[in-house]
Order: C-alpha cells, then structure tokens, then sequence
C-alpha cells in the first residue's frame, strides 16, 4: 500500500512538510537515495503523524492538482468544483481536509508541466464560477529555488474521525483499502488536462486611465471597463448567493486597481456585505475583510 499511495501522490523528494513537530524536513541524501527516503515518510505517514508534499518536482513537473476550500461554503464549493471535473469526464476525488476545510485532488496517469496542470484546474474554476483561491500548484514553474507550497495528505495514521477522509460521489467516507486501487485506477491522461489547460487563457491587464487629482469616490474609477462589478460597486446591482465569493474577489480587485485606500475599500466592502448581499447568515464579512486584503497584499508587492 506504501508505494501505490507514493506513486499517487508523487512530488518533491528532496523536501517534505512534517506535521509532529510541524517543520520543513530538507531531504540531503544523494538523488539516487531520495525515492526510498520519501516512501519511508510515506509510511509514517500512513501509519502515525501527517506529512505535505510539494507538488512540483524539478520547479515544473508534477503529477496531481490540488484545490483547497476553506470558506463557510467550503463543502458546496468543492463538491461543485468536482462534479465540473466530471462533466469533462475526468475523476475528481473530495477529501475533507484536516481542518474545517475540504480538498479536491486530480490525479494524472504521468508527469505534466506545473503549466498544465495549473490552467487546466484554473480553467475547471473558471467554468464552475468558483474561485481559485488556494489551487496547488500554486505556480506554473519555480524559478527562484524555493519550494513552492505543500498540500497535507489524506489518511494519516492519526486523523481526527471523519477528517482526512476520501469521499465516493454518494458522499460516503471511503477506507483507504477502497479508495486506493480506484484513484490508481482512475488516473487522467495527462492530454486530457492538456486539453483543458489550453482553454484557460491568462486575464488580459485592465486599462488604466489617468486618475484626477482627490481620491476616487464610489463613482466606478478607473476601471468602468467591467460594468457588472461597477454596478456592484456604485451600489446598483446586487450579490446574488451563488456568486457571492467570485464577486468580492474581484471587487477587492477592482478597488485596489483604483487605488483606493484600504481602509476605504472595507468601508465599501461592508457597506456592499451588508445592503447587497444575498443571505449574509452563510457568507460572513470575514470572507470579504479576507478577500480585500489579500487583494491588496498583492497589490504591495508589485
């Protein structure tokens, strides 16, 4: 069972995330050695505390695609996001995870392009109307010698009951004896990611115009290019329920495009939460503070 599950779950060998003590264990053996090294933590894995695997291999080569949901409506989301993955006829497994969360894993039959593997899962998001907000890999190629992020792996010896867990399409737990030789089985050609990688295309830049001088106000800005959003923004148009978490997103987006301070975009934020919002008890504000400032995180680091 150790090495059909570490031949599933293929990643990084000269790196493993270790849950007890919660550390980067750096694997320095001799490259030759590294395969057996990994398969050793695979089996205390299986058989005490927890691990996560980088998924790019040499900075671009991997062999699973990992979505991670962890909002209040994580449950909905991943198993929407999985039955995408089946309308194209690819076998999308829902785990919950080792927190409150749940996990979607692809697994392809070979290694793929961290290229590949990224589009193709963005564009599984994109046609569900789901945000990408935690999709592994999280970078198509590592260029700058780290280590990318890791993903926790399913069935440790010491989950919690009910956590950690693979689920059937019927929403039953499956025992890792049932679940395994099925994911084995049911491995994607890599053509067929490649198929849908080549349909996701990159977001083309927003135009930008000059701004005038005093601060924008809830006038649409600089970016009255996306008229839904800017009606959401002006306070015309409402939030429906199902398009809560894609509609924030980009209106954090959106208002750290205008430059808008961020005390003003929570502000707005929550004057939107609260008077447009469709049935705020499932999607706290929490999420929208979350999405705004992550929004303008990436903002500053530009």
């Amino acid at each position: 069972m150790d090495t059909y599950f570490h031949e599933l779950f293929e990643g990084r060998e000269d790196a493993v995330f270790v849950d007890d003590p919660p550390r980067l264990e750096k694997i320095d053996n001799p490259e030759m050695l590294r395969p057996q090294v990994a398969l050793n933590f695979i089996s205390s894995h299986l058989n005490g505390s927890g691990i996560g695997i980088y998924p790019l291999r040499d900075g671009n080569r991997c062999k699973w695609i990992c979505s991670d949901f962890d909002t209040a409506e994580a449950e909905l989301l991943a198993w929407n996001y999985a039955k995408a993955w089946e309308y194209y006829g690819i076998q999308a497994w829902v785990e919950t995870s080792k927190s409150k969360g749940f996990h979607v894993w692809v697994f392809s039959d070979d290694w793929m392009s961290g290229t590949i593997a990224r589009r193709a899962g963005l564009w599984v998001h994109e046609m569900a109307d789901i945000e990408a907000v935690e999709l592994n890999p999280k970078q198509e190629l590592l260029e700058d010698g780290g280590y990318g992020n890791c993903v926790r792996l399913p069935y440790p010896g010491r989950a919690e009951p009910g956590r950690q867990t693979m689920w059937d399409t019927d929403r039953t737990p499956l025992a890792i004896g049932d679940w395994l030789p099925q994911a084995l089985r049911l491995r994607t050609p890599v053509a067929e990611l490649h198929r849908l990688a080549a349909m996701w295309k990159p977001p083309e830049p927003a135009p930008r115009t000059p701004r005038k001088d005093g601060e924008p106000g809830r006038d649409g800005g600089a970016s009255d290019y996306n008229d839904h959003i800017v009606g959401v923004f002006k306070g015309h148009t409402d939030i429906k329920e199902g398009e809560r978490d894609l509609v924030f997103h980009t209106l954090a987006r959106h208002m750290a495009g205008m430059g808008l301070e961020i005390d003003e975009a929570h502000e707005v934020g929550r004057e939107v939460w609260e008077e447009q919002t469709a049935n705020k008890t499932t999607y706290p504000y929490a999420n929208v503070r979350t999405k705004i400032e992550r929004a303008y995180a990436q903002r500053s680091r530009r």
